[in-house]
C-alpha cells in the first residue's frame, strides 16, 4: 500500500503500467509471482530527465 501525503509519486511495473498518484490518495497492489514494481517522485524524475 503507498499513501502519499504530499506531491505525487509515479507507480510503475514490467508489464508497463503507469499510474500517477498524487496528495491524499492510496494506491494498493497485489501481485502473484514476478511482479517487479517502482514508486518514484515525480519532481525527482524531473530533474533527472
Amino acid at each position: 500500500m503507498t499513501y502519499v501525503i504530499n506531491g505525487k509519486i509515479l507507480h510503475r511495473d514490467r508489464l508497463d503500467r503507469a499510474q500517477a498518484i498524487g496528495a491524499g490518495e492510496v494506491n494498493w497492489m497485489t501481485a502473484g509471482a514476478g511482479i517487479a514494481h517502482s514508486e518514484r517522485m515525480l519532481s525527482k524524475m524531473a530533474e533527472l530527465s
